[in-house]
């Protein structure tokens, strides 16, 4: 579940209730996720942790980056937090490590049609991602897949998600 609309920049700690809000989310999964894979992250062998994680991250969600205007706030999301300490890299950030120059935003992609009760349209953002380590994973490329040229790496018609897509290409 995607909260990045809720939050208010001028609310007292609107940061913490931002995280409070993730960790009650996510914190749960990622631990169990982080858990199970644990003994083969030490074991140097490469590992990919991908999908749709329904919440920015902090790589993201920086100083600059709200100063730029692409998010109200600095947000030090827990579950990339997490999964970076835990030694995994963020295969889009290693290649595009300015959020301001390059956000990536994978949600929403533009040709899903709102919900009936959208009254709001969602802010851009980046919920997808793959995570990647192992001693000799090196990523070469990586792309978005979605709906336009304009917001996308490689377009298609009628596209299918409300999510573009991430695509990335490793060399191990």
């Amino acid at each position: 579940y995607y909260q990045g609309d809720s939050i208010d920049p001028d609310t007292p700690d609107a940061e913490l209730q931002a995280i409070n809000s993730a960790r009650i989310a996510h914190e749960t999964e990622i631990n169990k996720v982080l858990w199970d894979i644990k003994s083969i992250l030490s074991s140097g062998e490469p590992v990919f942790l991908t999908g749709d994680f329904n919440e920015p991250s902090h790589l993201d969600w920086t100083t600059e980056s709200a100063q730029a205007g692409l998010h109200p706030l600095k947000v030090s999301f827990p579950t990339s937090k997490q999964v970076t300490e835990a030694g995994l890299k963020d295969a889009f950030r290693e290649l595009f490590p300015d959020p301001v120059t390059v956000p990536g935003f994978t949600w929403p992609a533009g040709t899903y049609p709102e919900t009936p009760d959208s009254s709001v349209a969602d802010p851009e953002d980046r919920i997808d991602f793959i995570y990647f380590t192992g001693e000799k994973v090196q990523v070469k490329n990586v792309q978005r897949l979605g709906e336009t040229a304009d917001t996308s790496d490689i377009s298609f018609a009628n596209y299918p998600s409300d999510h573009r897509a991430v695509l990335a290409t490793f060399e191990l």
